[in-house]
C-alpha cells in the first residue's frame, strides 16, 4: 500500500481519534454499571469496635459491650451493628457534587 507523506498524517490521526473514542466509551460504559448502590461496609468486613462521641461499642467473643454502659440486651447492641454494616452509601453523581474552588 503506497500513500504520500499527507495519506500517512491523516491515516494516523484517524487512528488516534479512534483509540481515544474507544476508550472514552469504554470509561462511559464503567461509569453507568458502578450506579449501583453498595453498603458503606462491605458485608465481608467484620466490625469489632464502633466509637462515636456519646458510646463506644467493642466485641468480646460473641457478645457486645458498650461503654458508657446501659441496659441493651446483646441482641439490641448486635441489631444496632448490623445497621451500621447495612447502612446504603449515597451514589454521587457529578450534578451533586460542589464545584471546584481555583485558590
Amino acid at each position: 500500500m503506497r500513500l504520500s507523506k499527507k495519506g500517512w498524517n491523516n491515516v494516523l490521526i484517524f487512528g488516534v481519534l479512534l483509540i481515544i473514542f474507544i476508550f472514552n466509551f469504554r470509561q462511559q460504559l464503567n461509569f453507568s454499571n458502578t450506579t449501583q448502590q453498595r453498603p458503606v461496609i462491605s458485608p465481608d468486613f467484620t466490625i469489632v469496635e464502633i466509637q462515636t462521641p456519646d458510646f463506644v461499642m467493642t466485641r468480646t467473643g460473641r457478645e457486645w459491650k458498650r461503654e458508657p454502659s446501659i441496659n441493651l440486651s446483646n441482641e439490641n447492641l448486635q441489631s444496632i451493628v448490623d445497621n451500621w454494616q447495612a447502612l446504603p452509601l449515597d451514589v454521587l453523581n457529578i450534578q451533586s457534587l460542589p464545584p471546584p474552588t481555583l485558590s
